[in-house]
């Protein structure tokens, strides 16, 4: 009967060991995100262009104006994107404008036109389209697509 308090001695190690390795192997805990800023309009920023305000705007890239800027449009504007800032892993091929969302953060001078320096870029497929296009095959330079 002397074997069983020994035997309880090693088990304990051993169980503790074993929930410290699963504890491990599951990775650091998950921190809380926070939530995207609301949803604006280029009109809105506009009348408020405070450098750093936190921004979301879903609309279209309708051109590339080259060195990682692109003129996003939504029904109340035009406003530069900066996606430099952004990993755009989109590959297909562009027939028109691209539908997005973009959050990010206004950029610039205040006395300045603001420029929206993009941290993401969601490609938004309109409903009937199989495949969202690619920001790399928009049209470049000052031609309208």
């Amino acid at each position: 009967m002397h074997a069983l308090p020994t035997l309880a001695r090693l088990a304990v190690p051993v169980i503790f060991g074993a929930a410290t390795l699963l504890a491990r192997a599951q990775g650091p805990a998950l921190v809380d995100t926070p939530p995207p800023p609301p949803q604006t309009s280029v009109a809105e920023i506009r009348t408020a262009p405070t450098p750093g305000r936190e921004i979301r705007l879903r609309g279209q890239l309708v051109r590339d104006l080259g060195d990682g800027l692109h003129l996003f449009s939504d029904p109340s504007g035009t406003i530069p994107v900066n996606v430099n800032h952004t990993v755009l892993t989109v590959d297909r091929e562009v027939r028109g404008p691209l539908p997005v969302e973009v959050v990010g953060e206004l950029d610039g001078p205040a006395d300045a036109p603001p420029t929206v320096r993009a941290r993401s870029l969601t490609v938004v497929a309109p409903p009937d389209a199989a495949q969202p296009p690619a920001v790399r095959d928009l049209p470049a330079g000052g031609n309208s697509p």
